[in-house]
């Protein structure tokens, strides 16, 4: 659900609130008259990178609810830590995407908001993990 509340969003502002401005992030990747087909690979890369991201947040959000909510023993907690490293590092990767917005502030805010809010709650999930113990 939140990739898709992402990828509405998205596209909400790459063809309503973009074009306002003059010059569209859309139109400077593929020009003013997109060819069919790589427009259509395009939206279904912003597509993967949207459901990445709601990924991203959902596994971060239940991270630091389960981390609060329950005990586990310490092969458990092995193991979940191990998880929780893979979201913040995933979290964290998805920084290389704020190049490719730059000049946007809207999707700059989002990407950047997005990447500091996941790496945070998932940092913070094993910090509630490390002081259990």
């Amino acid at each position: 659900m939140l990739g898709v509340v992402a990828y509405v969003a998205l596209l909400t502002y790459l063809f309503v609130y973009d074009p306002r401005d003059g010059a569209t992030l859309f139109a400077g990747l593929l020009g003013e008259r997109p060819p069919v087909l790589p427009a259509a690979f395009a939206l279904l890369v912003l597509w993967d990178v949207c459901y990445r991201i709601g990924t991203g947040w959902w596994a971060a959000v239940v991270a630091i609810w389960r981390s609060l909510t329950y005990d586990f023993d310490a092969d458990t907690t092995a193991v979940v830590r191990a998880v929780d490293r893979r979201t913040l590092a995933f979290g964290a990767l998805q920084a290389v995407l704020v190049p490719f917005v730059w000049g946007h502030l809207p999707l700059v805010v989002a990407v950047a908001g997005h990447v500091v809010a996941v790496v945070g709650v998932s940092a913070a999930s094993l910090l509630v993990l490390k002081q259990r113990g």
